[in-house]
């Protein structure tokens, strides 16, 4: 079975971080890694994937850009 990468942009999305990364763990197939790139977000999208690695684990890795 494949390995699939879920690549998820972000900039300023704080508000539906938590919403998408939940929706896209209840998927049926299991060997997936979500990955999120946070274009330089000034909101409190850094905390929400913070708390969301912690939950996740391996299966979430997240980039912050710096702009």
């Amino acid at each position: 079975m494949n390995k699939l990468a879920i690549v998820v942009l972000s900039w300023n999305g704080a508000d539906i971080l938590k919403s998408c990364l939940n929706s896209l763990e209840k998927q049926s197939y299991d060997n997936y890694q979500i990955i999120v790139v946070d274009n330089d977000s000034k909101d409190n999208s850094r905390d929400v994937l913070e708390q969301q690695k912690e939950l996740l684990g391996e299966k979430l890795h997240v980039i912050y850009n710096h702009k």
